[in-house]
């Protein structure tokens, strides 16, 4: 059974067809999907649960808390410990955020950062003993490093909590070095559990989306309750700061998206016209809101497969030292955009009520829109509908699938196989097989090479993998992929041209039983 993260939600199936402003719909309606799963009971029980934990962790001589994750998880790891590391520094308490890959991870993918387990423990060892709480971040309930994580810290000593957003029984049991039940044996070894159901994600397998924001939300709500509980040297009142804390959260959620519902439209209308054109957008914004756009924007490099040149976004103030790269400076960045063209996008999104330094005069020549955010949790919302829609619009999704996944991970190619198959309407087998042929430029690779361990065969990833394995897989040679896509860049019009019982009769394989 797949887990809900790796599931297709059935009421965004038709995501590729609908009009921009029904696409903004559909995705706030399933952002109160998260809402609605942080309301559960059980849920709210196991994030006072935490809370309680770190509290009486700190009474014990908890000096240190290690937040770790890959990817998404591993910069909300950053943007956390930037919020709320001050005021837990008052209590003796270091927050230490850990990405894997290290800094470069933070503004994009480093192949196969998140699977070697051994080097991972290595690292962690240096960070983990008896007065360090490892909360390790893993969605899916699938990160290689989060499980090595675990296993780690309970080797020292070290307290040890996971977070996710699947449930427990799908968690990924794919064996690891030290663990033959992969992630599902490593969570049995942590003193505490949050799974929230937020439900499906809108984008199959974009746990960026939901489980992001499930993220921000309860380590955000928790980290508010410990500061006021070691404040005022109870925990009795976790478990109602928490609620109030997510409330909050709801609130806001729907108060921004009934002023802002019109600039989400025109930014994913301007930022698609842009893509399909071939030009760039570039995305500038102040504080925690600058900050959620340089998270958005590193996350549309694997999610999309684009190159990190045609999505940029810098923030300006203080908080760009959260990325520790001048990259993502705008003070930095003014040339980049004095550079922007006609056919180039320019978002701003800045903090409610305060213009500040976006009023400035960047290119004249670039489409730009203009947008507000009351605060992180908003920019994020706001941004992911934006850039998802835009990728939407520019072909890059087919029903609800990320058609140009990046491989940079196990995990990834494994999806990327159950895409090719779902898509193509053949087997999982025979979709490896496809996905093989086009990364090795084998019409008919050998068992051999199929069987190759995933590792061998992501160092051959590039952009544009899954679509050229989707009209191998249902018939076509490598070139004819190649050139069919070269017409039809879009995959959908692409697969359209060999739709009909030829292509059905050319993509069955007597193999797949």
């Amino acid at each position: 059974m797949l887990p809900r993260s790796e599931t297709a939600h059935p009421r965004t199936l038709g995501l590729d067809r609908t009009t921009v402003a029904d696409l903004v719909d559909l995705l706030h309606s399933c952002d109160a999907e998260v809402f609605d799963g942080l309301e559960a009971a059980e849920t709210r029980r196991e994030l006072a649960a935490l809370a309680t934990f770190l509290y009486d962790a700190r009474a014990a001589g908890l000096r240190r808390v290690v937040l770790a994750g890959a990817g998404t998880s591993g910069r909300l790891a950053h943007l956390l410990a930037a919020r709320h590391g001050r005021a837990l520094a008052e209590h003796g308490i270091e927050v230490v955020p850990w990405i894997a890959g290290g800094p470069r991870a933070l503004l994009s993918a480093v192949e196969g950062a998140e699977d070697d387990v051994v080097a991972i423990r290595e690292e962690l060892a240096t960070q983990l003993d008896a007065a360090t709480a490892f909360i390790g971040i893993s969605c899916g309930l699938s990160a290689p490093c989060v499980a090595a994580g675990i296993v780690e810290a309970k080797a020292r000593g070290a307290r040890c909590a996971v977070f996710g957003t699947n449930d427990v029984a799908t968690a990924r049991r794919v064996p690891l070095v030290g663990l033959p039940g992969g992630f599902f044996e490593a969570l049995a070894l942590a003193d505490v559990v949050v799974t929230p159901d937020v439900g499906f994600e809108p984008l199959t397998g974009s746990s960026r989306m939901k489980g992001g924001s499930a993220t921000w939300l309860c380590f955000d709500a928790v980290f508010v309750a410990l500061d006021e509980a070691l404040r005022s040297h109870t925990a009795s009142r976790c478990a109602e700061r928490i609620a109030e804390r997510l409330d909050h959260g709801r609130a806001l959620w729907k108060r921004r998206f009934e002023s802002g519902r019109g600039e989400r439209i025109a930014a994913i209308e301007a930022m698609a016209k842009a893509l399909r054109a071939g030009g760039v957008v570039r995305v500038v914004g102040e504080g925690e809101p600058g900050l959620a756009a340089v998270l958005d924007a590193s996350e549309c490099q694997p999610t999309f497969g684009v190159d990190a040149g045609r999505v940029r976004a810098f923030v300006a103030g203080p908080q760009v030292r959260v990325f520790a790269c001048p990259s993502v400076d705008l003070d930095a960045a003014l040339e980049d955009l004095q550079r922007l063209e006609a056919r180039d996008c320019l978002l701003v999104i800045r903090s409610e009520g305060r213009p500040g330094p976006l009023r400035r005069a960047f290119a004249s020549a670039a489409t730009r829109v203009e947008m507000v955010a009351a605060e992180l949790l908003d920019a994020k919302l706001t941004l992911n509908a934006i850039s998802t829609g835009a990728f939407v619009r520019a072909g890059k999704v087919y029903e609800n699938r990320m058609i140009d996944v990046a491989l940079t991970n196990a995990k990834l190619f494994e999806r990327a196989v159950r895409i090719v198959a779902a898509v193509a309407g053949v087997s999982e087998a025979r979709a490896l097989r496809s996905v093989v042929a086009v990364l090795h430029g084998s019409d008919a690779p050998a068992a051999d090479l199929v069987s190759w361990p995933v590792h061998e065969h992501l160092k051959r990833a590039r952009p544009g993998i899954v679509p050229r394995a989707i009209l191998h897989a249902r018939g076509s040679t490598l070139a004819a992929a190649e050139a069919a896509l070269a017409r039809s860049p879009i995959v959908r019009d692409a697969i359209a041209v060999r739709s009909g019982p030829d292509a059905a009769a050319a993509a069955r394989d007597p193999r797949d039983g």
